[in-house]
């Protein structure tokens, strides 16, 4: 598994102009002053990329939020979607990375432009989103997925 910074070198090294999604994974064990460490690393670089910060707990996205209130948050969640749409009105998230099965479940968020949902591995699951046009997917399965989304989109990425 790689270090933070490994990866962070290697998508500065290929000048990479995407998104970086980082998930603090704070939701079984809060390890405090996470969040400040995170972000005193990335405010000491220069990094081409856009980053988001995304967790299941609220509350590092809070901390992080009073920390840096200009960093682009996202509530990951499973089934706390009334926690999620409550961080977004107080302006604590931009977006939602839900459960791709929540997200099944309730067909009418589907549209949205600003969910990520997780863990979108089956064709089927990755096809249901690209359909339609959600902001990105979360997947054990990248090559697959752009592979997917070009046949889809008559050979364009």
């Amino acid at each position: 598994v790689p270090t933070l910074q490994e990866v962070v070198n290697m998508l500065m090294k290929i000048n990479f102009t995407g998104i970086f999604n980082l998930e603090l994974k704070t939701n079984k064990i809060h390890y405090p002053g996470l969040e400040r460490a995170v972000y005193e690393y990335f405010a000491a670089l220069p990094y081409p990329f856009q980053l988001i910060y995304s967790s299941f707990n609220g509350k590092s996205l809070e901390i992080l939020n009073k920390i840096d209130p200009k960093a682009y948050e996202a509530r990951l969640f499973k089934t706390a979607a009334k926690q999620a749409k409550t961080l977004k009105r107080s302006k604590v998230v931009e977006d939602f990375h839900p459960d791709i099965k929540w997200i099944k479940q309730h067909p009418f968020y589907a549209p949205a432009r600003h969910l990520r949902p997780w863990v979108v591995n089956s064709t089927e699951d990755m096809q249901y989103c690209f359909e339609r046009n959600m902001a990105a997917i979360i997947t054990d399965y990248p090559g697959r997925a752009v592979q997917l989304r070009s046949e889809m989109r008559g050979g364009l990425i």
